[in-house]
């Protein structure tokens, strides 16, 4: 089992793990608070600039299924509820979307962009595990994980790269915010710290929006992964 397969499994267990908890069995009358993300040395607005050239990048170097597929149509709604959740006043402008390629693997990039592998859909074996995936990778976002892997000293040279991202630059300036983007895949570097803050985020964020929508977890996902398995094979 590779690592992005065993940090999958992980994620579901741990949420299997919180929705057998009697508290979030049956709908809790008190919900877990997502906590003040604090503050990092960049705007939000020069984050999420940074995230949608960090995916123009992507689109460049990888494959992306189109926005009517039924499989970016699913995540996309899975994701907005998983969303919906997060305070206005912390919320980002997350999108969704979906590359065909088998490997198992899920990332967001600073401000909210955010790309689910088929082969991550295909491994799931219902909703919930797929959103624990989901919800991992948006608390990466909300928490400002890559801004703050930056020092403060890089910062100036670091937004100065923003406009010439397509450039020379590019692989320096994302490597400094942990993404490393090339050779047909992306990966984001992050702390064991941040991982175990992501997984505790995370589980806020699904045990919350289950609270509100109860009873839609543990639909099958077998149709949408024939679908899927058809799309990597034909790209």
């Amino acid at each position: 089992m590779n690592q992005r397969s065993f940090q999958f499994k992980g994620l579901a267990l741990l949420l299997a793990l919180v929705l057998s908890e009697p508290g979030w069995t049956a709908t809790p009358t008190v919900v877990p608070q997502l906590p003040d993300p604090g503050s990092v040395g960049m705007t939000k607005e020069q984050q999420v600039q940074l995230g949608r050239q960090a995916m123009a990048q992507v689109y460049q170097q990888m494959p992306v299924l189109p926005d009517s597929s039924s499989q970016t149509q699913y995540v996309r709604q899975l994701g907005k509820r998983l969303a919906d959740v997060i305070p206005q006043q912390y919320s980002w402008p997350f999108e969704f979307h979906v590359i065909p390629q088998k490997d198992i693997n899920a990332f967001a990039l600073p401000g909210g962009p955010m790309f689910v592998n088929v082969g991550a859909i295909v491994a799931a074996d219902n909703e919930a595990e797929l959103a624990g995936v989901m919800a991992h990778e948006m608390s990466h976002v909300y928490m400002q994980h890559s801004a703050k892997q930056a020092g403060k000293a890089q910062w100036t040279s670091l937004l100065g790269a923003l406009g010439g991202l397509f450039g020379g630059g590019a692989a320096g300036s994302l490597a400094r915010l942990g993404i490393q983007l090339g050779a047909g895949t992306l990966m984001m570097k992050y702390s064991r710290g941040d991982e175990a803050q992501a997984d505790a985020i995370g589980a806020i964020i699904l045990g919350t929006e289950r609270a509100i929508i109860p009873g839609l977890w543990l639909i099958s996902l077998r149709s949408l992964n024939d679908k899927g398995e058809a799309a990597v094979r034909s790209s």
